[in-house]
């Protein structure tokens, strides 16, 4: 263990070495009873532990409340369904994602195109439909 790693250990957890991980403890108190500018810096590091620990316990606060505080919500869970992923999908956000909208208004164009060319019937007499569809009846008008 170097210099350091004992100021990165006073840095996050404090001038307590009693919060200091304990498999690193005893090698860096060692090396801060040998340096004077290590022992310094636990002793200003102490002064503000005791300045923030005062303020809290000033402003009414524990550490479950600061927790409570700094912690983000949980995230919802994800209530999409099927018709709000067709839109997302439908209406791109980004403009790549053009191609999205064209291929679903094609569709129907290409239906008809594939049911054009596979469709064929033996009888291509239309007069018995021509006469129900061309019907005065059917055309609306009145005939007295």
């Amino acid at each position: 263990m170097n210099e350091k790693r004992v100021k990165t250990l006073i840095a996050a957890y404090g001038g307590d070495p009693m919060r200091w991980p304990e498999d690193e403890r005893d090698q860096a108190l060692t090396l801060c009873h040998r340096s004077a500018t290590l022992q310094q810096l636990i002793k200003q590091q102490q002064k503000l532990d005791g300045a923030l620990d005062d303020s809290l316990l000033t402003n009414g606060l524990s550490v479950e409340s600061i927790l409570e505080m700094t912690t983000p919500p949980a995230r919802p869970v994800d209530a999409t369904t099927s018709e709000s992923d067709f839109w997302n999908w439908l209406l791109p956000t980004s403009a790549y994602q053009w191609w999205k909208p064209a291929v679903l208004a094609s569709a129907p164009l290409l239906l008809g195109i594939v049911i054009g060319v596979n469709y064929t019937e033996e009888s291509t007499d239309w007069s018995a439909l021509d006469s129900i569809v061309f019907s005065p009846v059917a055309l609306g008008e009145n005939y007295e």
